[in-house]
């Protein structure tokens, strides 16, 4: 199988024993932050009892080297139902291996059987190579997000 192929990589479905593997991805994805593994821990473990979250991970082999994460919400300005990605990591050493693609790929098909009009997702102002995928796909900019600490 030539280097870089998909065919190797599985999207399924995330487990609760999935987090091991996950937790060292969202590392990768916030390398400035001191994360808590219990309080993430925790979190995984009720979005995999919320009914609304959708977590998909890529596999290759025993290793996860992908992982999404997102939510079913409503509101005015989509007109009813999208996706909300919160979470969207590929392990650098398979960044540009199309593992993003497929896990995209994967809640797109997930969102247009569930009804939703959409599916968005943020992205840090210094992840430029991250903005080029998600424009190369065909996501467009909408809006920034704003936050306040309380």
């Amino acid at each position: 199988m030539p280097a870089g192929s998909t065919d190797a990589i599985k999207v399924k479905e995330a487990e609760k024993a999935d987090f091991e593997k996950i937790f060292p991805l969202l590392e990768q994805l916030w390398p400035d932050r001191k994360l808590n593994y219990d309080a993430l821990g925790q979190i995984y473990k009720n979005e995999l009892a919320n009914d609304k979250a959708i977590m998909l991970c890529a596999w290759s082999g025993s290793d996860i080297v992908g992982y999404l994460a997102g939510n079913t919400n409503e509101n005015f300005y989509h007109v009813g139902k999208y996706i909300h990605l919160h979470v969207l990591i590929v392990d650098g050493t398979k960044r540009g291996t199309h593992v993003g693609t497929r896990l995209l790929d994967e809640v797109i098909e997930y969102a247009k059987k569930n009804g939703c009009n959409s599916v968005e997702l943020d992205s840090n102002f210094h992840r430029l190579a991250a903005h080029e995928f998600y424009e190369h796909y065909g996501f467009h900019k909408r809006a920034f997000t704003f936050t306040i600490d309380v």
